[in-house]
C-alpha cells in the first residue's frame, strides 16, 4: 500500500513513540514488578534485533536510538503487564506495548515487526516471515516502508561550474532539495579540479554514519558532464587573434611613441658608446618570429606560474643621439618580446588575456640589445622543461614601419 510523506512521517513518530515506550518496561516476563529505573538498566537496555538485522538500542533512563536517531521521555506503569510511554516535548504523545516472552526469548511487535533481545532467532527466516507478512496484508511491507524513508539528494540540485579549463571547480547546491537532505546529505566529488570533456561524479552520502535516522539514499552517484566553459588555448587552430593583435598593434604604437626625446625604449638605454643619448625617432617595427607556448600535460597540476602565452619578436630600428650637445644621430637596433599571458578562450570565441587577470588585456615585454636569437634563447627555449613550444608560420606580414 502507497502512503504520502505526511502518512509516513506521522507513522514514524508513532513508530518512535512506541519503541520509547519500551524503555520504561522493568521485566522480561509478561508480568511487571519492578519499575525501578536499574530494572530497566539492567533487563531492557541494550539491542533488540529484527529479521534484518535492524536494532533499535534502549538506553537507561528513556532513551532510546533506532537508525541514528534519539528521542526520551518517561515511562508510567498502566498494570502488571503494559506501561505507558510519554514521549517528552511532543504534546499528547502516549502509546501503550507489550513486552512478552516465547520460547525464544523476550520481543516485542511493532508495526508487524519483532524485535528480539540480544539477536533474532536463527531458526526464522525472511521466507516465512514474507509469507507471514502477506498473509497479514503486507504489514512487514508497510513496516519497512515507514521505517526507512527514501531521500533522493540530486532532486531538486544544481551543479556551478567556476574557473578556467583545465582548472575547472565543480559546486552542488542543494538549496533546492527538500529539507531533510539539506540537513543530512553531504557530496563528494571524484577530483577537485576538471577540464572541459570530463566527466564528473558526485557521490551523495549522509553527513555522519550515524546521521541517517530513518532514511535512506534513493542513489547515492551522480555524473555530470563539464563542457562549453572558458579555457586556456593549447592552440591556435579555429583562433581569431583579430582582436588580440589589433590591441597588440595600439600598444606597440603607445610604448614606442612614449620613447622619444627620451633614453630609454623597452627598457633598452639609449648609448653611443661615450655617453648616454636620447632616441631620436622609431623607424621601423619588424615582426621577426611569434611562438605559442603551453604548459605540459604533466605540469598542469602544481603550475604556480602562467597555463600559456602567444609571443611576438619585433626588431625596432631607431634613430639615437643628442645632438644639440655634439653627438650626431645614429642608426640602432633593438628587439623585443612582446607576450599575452594566460590567453583565454571562451564558448562565443572571444579571448581575454593577461598575466595575474584575463579582464586587463595586459602584455608583458622582455627586450635585448643583442638580436633575436640571444632573445629567443634567454625568454622562451628556456622555458622547454615546463611548456611545448611552437613557432608559428607568420607569412610575408612581418614589417610595420612606423607612422
Amino acid at each position: 500500500m502507497k502512503r504520502t510523506l505526511r502518512q509516513k512521517l506521522s507513522l514514524l513518530m508513532v513508530f518512535a513513540i512506541m519503541l520509547s515506550v519500551l524503555m520504561g518496561c522493568t521485566t522480561g516476563t509478561n508480568n511487571i514488578e519492578d519499575s525501578s529505573d536499574s530494572s530497566v538498566e539492567s533487563i531492557l537496555e541494550g539491542k533488540w534485533y529484527d529479521e534484518y538485522n535492524r536494532y533499535v538500542e534502549l538506553k537507561p533512563y528513556g532513551f532510546y536510538n533506532y537508525n541514528g536517531t534519539s528521542t526520551n521521555g518517561k515511562w508510567t506503569q498502566i498494570d502488571s503487564s503494559t506501561l505507558e510511554f510519554t514521549n517528552v516535548g511532543i504534546m499528547d504523545s502516549t502509546v501503550e506495548v507489550d513486552l512478552v516472552t516465547d520460547s525464544y526469548g523476550m520481543h516485542f511487535n511493532m508495526g508487524g515487526t519483532d524485535y528480539y533481545k540480544g539477536e533474532y532467532p536463527s531458526e526464522f527466516n525472511s521466507s516465512s516471515n514474507t509469507q507471514s507478512s502477506a498473509a497479514d496484508g503486507n504489514s512487514q511491507s508497510e513496516s519497512s516502508e515507514f521505517a526507512l524513508i527514501e531521500l533522493d539528494p540530486f532532486d531538486g540540485a544544481t551543479f556551478e561550474v567556476t574557473g578556467v579549463s583545465p582548472y575547472l571547480t565543480l559546486t552542488v547546491n542543494n538549496s533546492g532539495c527538500q529539507s531533510e537532505v539539506q540537513n543530512c546529505v553531504t557530496y563528494t566529488l571524484d577530483k577537485e579540479q576538471y577540464a572541459n570533456g570530463d566527466t564528473a561524479v558526485i557521490t551523495a552520502s549522509f553527513m555522519e554514519p550515524n546521521s541517517s535516522g530513518n532514511y535512506t539514499l534513493a542513489e547515492t552517484e551522480k555524473t555530470y558532464s563539464i563542457k562549453d566553459q572558458p579555457e586556456y588555448i593549447t592552440s591556435l587552430d579555429g583562433i581569431d587573434l583579430t582582436t588580440l593583435e589589433s590591441e597588440l598593434d595600439d600598444y606597440m604604437t603607445a610604448k614606442t611613441s612614449e620613447s622619444i626625446d627620451t633614453n630609454y625604449l623597452f627598457n633598452i638605454g639609449a648609448h653611443d658608446g661615450v655617453t648616454s643619448v636620447n632616441y631620436i625617432s622609431v623607424d621601423k617595427i619588424e615582426l621577426q618570429e611569434k611562438y605559442l607556448i603551453s604548459l605540459k600535460k604533466n605540469k598542469i597540476e602544481n603550475n604556480d606560474k602562467f597555463f600559456n602565452s602567444i609571443n611576438y619578436i619585433y626588431q625596432i630600428s631607431t634613430t639615437t643621439g643628442l645632438p644639440e650637445i655634439g653627438y650626431s644621430p645614429k642608426d640602432s637596433k633593438i628587439y623585443v618580446n612582446v607576450s599575452a599571458y594566460n590567453v583565454v578562450k571562451y564558448p562565443d570565441g572571444s579571448l581575454k588575456w593577461g598575466l595575474e587577470d584575463p579582464d586587463s588585456y595586459q602584455f608583458e615585454y622582455q627586450s635585448s640589445d643583442k638580436g633575436v636569437n640571444n632573445l629567443v634563447t634567454t625568454t622562451i627555449t628556456v622555458l622547454s622543461d615546463n611548456y611545448n613550444i611552437t613557432k608559428i608560420d607568420i607569412g610575408n606580414k612581418n614589417s610595420k614601419p612606423q607612422q
